[in-house]
């Protein structure tokens, strides 16, 4: 055995389970990433698709990877992949904003544009060390990346269905109100308690329960202070204020900020000393909200 297939062997590994952890990370939203592609200029209508090859294609080479194979075929898919990462990244940064987000991690790792380039370029040095002692071509063995790939498409479509708001997003037990970024629209959420509503100003079915929500949790006095954010939409605010009559103040927050607390809305969050205590997919239950109008936590 040479003595350069130990770290090439290393290298592949561990650029395995980076594209695995990405795979995953974008399958749990595939919504979400797929607004992702369209703010890197991807057609709507190819967004959606897009994503799913796109999780399919990381998981697949993952997979190989991460199980042994170096043939070439594999290590220059690889290499390929994550220079187009550094490319990406690089666009972003010299958007006239600066403010693009990579999101090849979803909500697992948020970087910053830069934070991203300097990684990416790890990754595209460490690719090229996988190509340390590599063997030399034979037969590619397709199951891994067949197995892997079919496992992240069939995960990433799934993923819509399944509990995974808290793993998906930054709204989650544990999560600091700075870490959500709505202190920066709602102050007052960083002391006291406060139900937080993400709210769809749009959809008819939000709408029809606002007023159940207002009777049960007895507003605008009642004894737990209820928080809506949308996204700044002032037409929208004011239609919505009229067909559903919210008795709390609805606030409008920039969708790219919002997008990154829920998969679909509505969602809603407790709040406790600037820190998420429990969230709810959709409203809170009836027994939930009942138990927050008496003053208790559910």
């Amino acid at each position: 055995m040479s003595k350069l297939t130990i770290p090439g062997a290393v290298a592949g590994y561990l650029l395995g389970a980076v594209l695995l952890l990405a795979a995953y990370a974008k399958a749990i939203d595939p919504h979400g990433f797929a607004d992702r592609l369209q703010d890197m200029s991807a057609p709507a209508n190819l967004a959606y698709p897009g994503a799913l090859v796109v999780v399919a294609f990381e998981a697949g080479l993952g997979a190989a990877l991460l199980g042994g194979a170096r043939h070439p075929v594999v290590l220059l898919a690889s290499t390929a992949t994550f220079v187009m990462f550094v490319g990406i990244v690089a666009w972003q940064l010299a958007r006239p904003d600066g403010t693009g987000v990579c999101g090849c991690f979803g909500q697992l790792f948020e970087r910053t544009p830069r934070q991203a380039l300097y990684e990416d370029v790890g990754f595209v040095a460490l690719s090229g060390v996988a190509w340390l002692g590599a063997p030399r071509p034979g037969v590619l063995r397709w199951g891994p990346s067949l197995l892997g790939a079919g496992a992240g498409l069939a995960l990433a479509v799934c993923a819509p269905s399944l509990p995974l708001d808290n793993q998906a997003t930054a709204l989650a037990p544990g999560a600091t109100v700075e870490d959500t970024q709505l202190d920066r629209i709602v102050p007052e959420l960083r002391a006291g308690r406060h139900l937080v509503l993400l709210l769809d100003r749009s959809d008819p079915a939000t709408r029809t329960r606002i007023p159940d929500l207002n009777e049960r949790l007895n507003l605008p006095r009642g004894a737990i202070p209820v928080v809506g954010i949308a996204d700044d939409d002032p037409a929208l605010a004011a239609a919505f204020l009229w067909a559903a009559g919210p008795a709390f103040e609805v606030h409008g927050a920039p969708p790219r900020m919002l997008r990154r607390l829920y998969r679909t809305l509505p969602r809603s969050a407790l709040f406790d000393g600037g820190r998420v205590l429990a969230t709810w997919t959709g409203f809170p239950s009836d027994a939930a909200l009942d138990t927050l109008a008496r003053g208790g936590l559910p």
